[in-house]
């Protein structure tokens, strides 16, 4: 799966903590499809910690810490569906 983040039009600083983050964020969204949660969350809150402002990572983060309690399901795929809008 891949995920986008829109930068054009961000301001400067705002673009460079995303790219500065990238790399974090695709390996947590890599590990995080392969179901290694605890690796994927520790790498989100990285992302945070270099950029308290990532929606993306927190939402991420939340995540992780859910499945970490409860589990993954049987039939993970690494795929969360949306039911409504957050």
């Amino acid at each position: 799966m891949a995920v986008f983040e829109v930068a054009a039009g961000c301001e400067e600083t705002l673009a460079a903590a995303k790219a500065g983050t990238k790399d974090l964020f695709e390996e947590g969204v890599r590990l995080y499809e392969e179901g290694r949660i605890s690796d994927a969350e520790q790498r989100f809150s990285e992302v945070r910690a270099k950029d308290s402002d990532d929606a993306a990572s927190l939402l991420y983060v939340a995540r992780c810490r859910h499945l970490l309690k409860t589990g993954l399901p049987d039939d993970w795929q690494g795929v969360a569906v949306m039911e409504e809008k957050s």
